[in-house]
């Protein structure tokens, strides 16, 4: 696919002149790398004077200690203006292992509610005994609305399987749920388990990865890669719940419940939870009115983007200061929805930098920056992320540090960024690999869209 972006900028709106410095140690005002194309003398006075300090210290920035902002941070003087009604608190309902109690229970109680859910079903147990038939599934995907998720074929611990094996899982789990009519496009993990190499497989196929570490809720505008969830089991009470609903509302988060099998609640044991207790927890959203979603709902787009990129055509409208060191390479390294071909970004003895071109944004509005970021190669350092800002005329005037991925980490980031001021007409991406990293990291599936309001 190749990169669609607005008309390039024409030469007579390059920067023609030295720009106003930036604040002592403000974050907003800084470029790692000039992102501007003019005439190299222009550049170099420019350069001179208050700005060349900027940049290095930029550069220090990502050369030292890593001291970017969490996942999702907004590195800009206030807070994003106005928050897209993503950014509210919602819950979804989660139910793994495909259980027959899933529809036979659960989804009454929901529907009760006006609520739907998400079930992941792995494959290989469908038709067994306790679990859902495919009439079943149908039925709670057609009828009823209900996402079906993948939950690998035969249910194993997958940072235990060889590279062959996991791909298996993954792939013929979302395979078979096609087979019968059901477009998976979330994944959540048996046990809970995975593992870097997990993480990698599943962006081929899938546009989510769905934990199960017991963490706090998800902050808009989530990681799909790590969607954290609430584990309902033995021990956990409706007040328990109507707990972490309270949370949900309170920082505007997205809580997602994770469940097991649902069973008459005198029989609730380790992970089968109680169907009264169901039922209490859904009286709790619905009284407090919470929206109940799904998580293909919230991965789901629904502006189109005005960058997008997966590279299966070469580093198209994008560019590089490193063309030796940045390349796209076909070795199957990338995400969906065309994992062959990624960008490549080999550590050096200087920074090097992969460059969106230029697209249009708006003062005021809020915009998502996702990407795939793949570091299981890299040794040692951090790939940063970077927002640079232009003026109507094509001036560079501030830019946004928004994330850094560490090293041996694999994440699909999804970055929140609201322009720095009125003048900012124009906006660019850099991903920077720095001169003190070690070994490669990969770029893939960049989009970059407007949040709904």
């Amino acid at each position: 696919m190749r990169t669609r972006i607005p008309p390039p900028l024409s030469p007579a709106t390059r920067v023609t002149s030295c720009l106003a410095a930036p604040a002592a140690g403000s974050k907003t005002s800084v470029r790692p790398q000039p992102h501007h194309h003019q005439p190299k003398g222009q550049e170099q006075a420019c350069a001179q004077a208050p700005l060349q300090e900027a940049i290095a210290a930029a550069s220090a920035q990502l050369s030292g200690a890593p001291r970017s902002p969490p996942l999702a941070a907004v590195v800009a003087p206030g807070a994003v203006s106005a928050l897209p009604w993503q950014a509210r608190a919602q819950v979804s309902f989660t139910f793994d292992d495909g259980y027959s109690s899933v529809a036979e229970r659960a989804a009454p109680i929901l529907a009760a509610r006006g609520f739907r859910g998400t079930a992941y079903v792995n494959t290989g147990a469908v038709g067994k005994p306790s679990h859902l038939t495919w009439k079943q599934i149908d039925s709670l995907q057609q009828q009823q609305g209900w996402e079906i998720g993948s939950h690998t074929v035969s249910h194993p611990a997958i940072s235990q399987l060889n590279a062959r094996q996991l791909a298996a899982e993954l792939k013929q789990s979302q395979r078979t749920l096609e087979e019968h009519g059901v477009h998976a496009t979330t994944f959540a993990a048996p046990y809970g388990d995975y593992d870097s190499r997990a993480l990698a497989q599943a962006a081929k196929f899938y546009d989510a990865f769905r934990m199960f570490d017991d963490a706090p809720q998800n902050v808009w505008p989530f990681q799909a890669m790590k969607v954290q969830v609430r584990t309902v089991q033995a021990g956990v009470t409706p007040a328990d719940v109507a707990q972490w609903l309270d949370e949900a509302i309170a920082n505007k988060r997205w809580l997602v419940l994770a469940l097991h099998d649902i069973v008459p609640t005198d029989k609730a044991q380790d992970w089968a939870w109680g169907d009264s207790q169901l039922a209490a927890i859904a009286d709790e959203v619905a009284r407090r009115g919470l929206p109940v979603v799904t998580l293909a709902e919230v991965f789901s787009h629904t502006r189109p983007p005005v960058l997008i990129e997966d590279f299966s055509g070469g580093l198209g409208a994008f560019r590089t200061d490193a063309p030796k060191a940045v390349r796209v390479k076909a070795d199957n390294a990338g995400a969906k929805p065309e994992p062959r071909h990624a960008v490549a970004m080999q550590a050096g003895a200087k920074n090097v930098h992969l460059f969106s071109p230029q697209f249009e944004v708006t003062a005021g509005d809020t915009w998502v920056l996702e990407s795939y970021v793949d570091n299981q190669a890299l040794k040692r350092g951090g790939l940063g992320i970077y927002v640079d800002e232009y003026d109507a005329q094509g001036r560079w005037c501030s830019g946004q540090y928004l994330a850094e991925i560490p090293a041996g980490d694999v994440q699909r980031p999804r970055l929140a960024y609201t322009p720095s001021s009125p003048e900012v007409q124009r906006a660019a991406v850099q991903w920077i690999m720095p001169s003190t990293a070690e070994g490669v990291g990969r770029v893939d599936s960049v989009r970059f869209y407007k949040a709904d309001r």
